[in-house]
């Protein structure tokens, strides 16, 4: 059958096929509003998508970025000639009878730079552009730290919560355990009463935990934005922490912090731009050079042109006091690279001594501290179930084993932070 067409297709006309419903405009509403809120923001995200929304969002990097583009202008007005000047005039004017001016003068002049001060002027200004570069990288840098920390802080929190969770439904068993133990009079009402304060407090740290997550997922979102993240997101990854150099040293962290740290190789920068204004500085008392052109035309006399050239004696102002300036802020910008030099120093002994500190405490309760106290916590439960134990022991490997757990998981985080830290101190890409 051929299909009836409804309305003039080439006016907007739609063609349907003969028994088939209609679309109804509600649906197709709310499946535009479904697609335009599942576009608005994301329900999973990783550290690489972290990172790379907070580095588009982050206000100090657009700044950063400004502040590059204003140095490319600073360079390309640097380079600019000055403009010529180009004047018309008329000389002799009759008076009696008053006559109209007729141009009978033009002119040019034009104010050639010597003494190589627009050389010097370039050069500060592609010395800066380079410096606003590197700390823009730097910003970038501190960024990419911020957004692992919060990051890493996410999933840490998870974890805790999920253990937290966990136990306290293992717990609950037990309660209901000994609650029927105790009404078969196997067991004393002081147990009782104990056990229960004890589920109590694991019901307060389930609300602890969901509470830090709260706090550390809006960490999360306020570093990549609040439109790019749905309320009910989830992060994907673990607190395993990225594989790091076996002969990490504080000295050769610093080499290579020295070699590739943005904010070190900024100050470097700094320097250049300071030492290329001072010698603009140096220069500027040099006169430029002024050239004129004249060309006359009067009436009854042969037509003539004047040469003029001009420069500025520097007699009173020799521009010491910019000099002086200009050098002030050379020896500045390499007081300030002396101190982030040692303060780099410092960080890379620290880092590394953490790094080194959370991975032992990684490996030690991978290798024994876990399971110790889940077997001492299984003997101690048993034992009292079977009347051979003490209630204290028994909640005392329980409370072991909870911070045991929770301890093993904060050195994931805290060995993954380390990790992080140590790329950061580098300049080395996170992660």
């Amino acid at each position: 059958m051929i299909p009836r067409s409804l309305g003039n297709p080439r006016r907007g006309g739609v063609h349907v096929r003969p028994g088939l419903p209609r679309p109804k405009a509600p649906l197709a509403a709310l499946l535009l509003a479904i697609a335009g809120a599942a576009a608005a923001g994301r329900t999973t995200i990783d550290l690489r998508q972290a990172i790379a929304l907070a580095l588009e969002r982050n206000t100090d990097v657009r700044s950063s970025e400004t502040d590059v583009n204003a140095a490319h202008g600073t360079l390309v007005q640097a380079g600019a000639l000055q403009n010529p000047a180009v004047s018309v005039g008329a000389s002799g004017i009759q008076v009696s009878p008053l006559a109209g001016p007729v141009p009978n003068a033009f002119g040019v002049s034009w104010t050639v730079p010597i003494g190589g001060k627009r050389a010097a002027g370039i050069a500060a200004a592609d010395a800066g552009l380079s410096a606003a570069k590197a700390t823009r990288t730097a910003v970038q840098q501190q960024v990419r730290l911020s957004a692992a920390t919060a990051f890493v802080n996410v999933l840490l929190a998870e974890a805790l919560l999920s253990f937290a969770r966990s136990d306290r439904e293992t717990f609950g068993k037990t309660l209901e355990l000994n609650e029927l133990r105790y009404r078969d009079g196997k067991i004393a009402y002081g147990d009782v009463l104990k056990l229960r304060i004890q589920a109590l407090t694991q019901d307060d740290a389930v609300r602890q935990a969901e509470q830090n997550l709260v706090a550390a997922r809006a960490d999360l979102v306020q570093l990549v934005g609040e439109d790019a993240l749905l309320p009910a997101f989830q992060v994907q990854g673990s607190l395993e922490p990225p594989p790091q150099r076996p002969d990490q040293t504080p000295e050769a962290l610093l080499g290579r912090a020295l070699q590739k740290r943005p904010d070190y190789l900024a100050a470097a920068e700094q320097i250049e731009s300071a030492k290329s204004a001072l010698v603009q500085a140096r220069r500027q008392p040099i006169p430029d050079l002024g050239v004129g052109f004249n060309y006359n035309h009067a009436s009854g006399f042969p037509d003539s042109y004047d040469l003029a050239l001009s420069v500025t004696v520097p007699l009173f102002d020799r521009n010491r006091g910019n000099i002086e300036q200009a050098g002030a802020a050379v020896e500045k910008a390499r007081i300030a690279q002396e101190a982030l030099r040692n303060q780099l120093r410092d960080s890379a002994a620290k880092a590394v001594a953490e790094w080194r500190s959370s991975s032992a405490q990684v490996t030690a309760y991978s290798h024994g501290v876990r399971e110790s106290a889940k077997e001492s916590l299984d003997i101690r439960r048993r034992a009292y179930e079977l009347g051979a134990g003490s209630l204290l022991d028994f909640l005392d490997a329980e409370t072991s084993y909870r911070q045991v757990e929770s301890a093993y998981r904060s050195a994931l985080a805290r060995n993954a932070l380390a990790a992080y830290t140590l790329s950061f101190i580098s300049g080395e890409e996170i992660p």
